[in-house]
């Protein structure tokens, strides 16, 4: 049997490839004494001496290799089929392809032989049930996935390491990092402040504190537009943003960022103390 695990989704292929091995070991060798992880020099001539190769004593085996399908020729195909063939049930392949071979290649393949799972790049409701998942095994609250997802979009390697640090922090720690990764420029920060990620407070001040208050004003006012499909004089990319930004209590919010707006204009604040006002 031949299992091949393949991207371009390299996060959920290596995965699904890791969870293979887990489910063998679980199923047929706790120990691993029956697993062999297959170099890749030769990786081909090394397969084929293993399935032809079986063992007096292990009524199963797990090969595990990587890039098996990269220089293959239909010859090699063909043969490396055949080798599957004979061996039976008794060895499991498992193989890591960047992405899937071509349906022609494999072609010779019975379905009882060969099981691909290709992993297309996630997004949407699949997206979120991912990311879910993972917060799970993290241990990690889902209130984070908003905001992992507009920093790291569909970038699960990102994401994965953002709830890797998160699991280690405590409680009050995962309020503020979860809320949102470091904002590197003034729209990342404005971000943070109208979906009132309480994280910008601790970076406001590597900008203008006047030119944070007129953007916020500014996307706050674009975001209701776009809100009720009104915001077609704005930049695509800003309109696609917009539309997907989750904003708690947005009135609110808006009002306290015009009296904010009023304040600096007509002298009554300015500096910090409109950072007092902001929250």
């Amino acid at each position: 049997m031949l299992i091949i695990c393949a991207g371009p989704d390299s996060f959920r292929a290596r995965l699904k490839y890791r969870d293979l091995v887990g489910a063998y070991k679980q199923k047929y060798d706790a120990k691993g004494a029956t697993i062999e992880h297959l170099p890749s020099e030769n990786l081909y001539e090394v397969l084929l001496s293993k399935l032809s190769n079986q063992s007096l004593f292990a009524s199963k085996k797990l090969l595990v290799c990587e890039g098996l399908f990269q220089k293959l020729t239909a010859k090699q195909v063909s043969n490396l089929r055949d080798a599957i063939y004979r061996d039976g049930d008794i060895s499991v392949v498992i193989d890591y392809e960047e992405k899937a071979p071509k349906a022609t290649a494999l072609k010779s393949f019975e379905n009882k032989e060969l099981f691909i799972y290709e992993h297309e790049p996630a997004k949407g409701v699949e997206l979120n049930k991912i990311i879910k998942d993972l917060c799970r095994r993290y241990g990690v609250a889902e209130s984070v996935i908003p905001s992992l997802i507009q920093h790291y979009q569909s970038d699960l390697w990102a994401i994965d390491t953002a709830l890797q640090v998160l699991s280690a922090m405590d409680e009050k720690e995962r309020v503020i990092t979860g809320d949102a990764a470091q904002a590197d420029n003034m729209f990342a920060l404005v971000d943070l402040l109208v979906m009132n990620k309480t994280s910008w407070l601790g970076q406001y001040d590597a900008f203008d504190v006047n030119a944070i208050l007129n953007n916020a004003v500014s996307q706050m006012r674009t975001w209701h537009m776009a809100q009720e499909g009104m915001a077609k004089g704005a930049h695509p990319f800003l309109q696609k943003k917009l539309s997907g930004m989750r904003i708690i209590g947005a009135d609110k919010k808006f009002q306290q960022l015009l009296k904010t707006f009023f304040a600096s204009r007509q002298s009554i604040a300015a500096g910090d103390e409109l950072i007092q006002l902001l929250p």
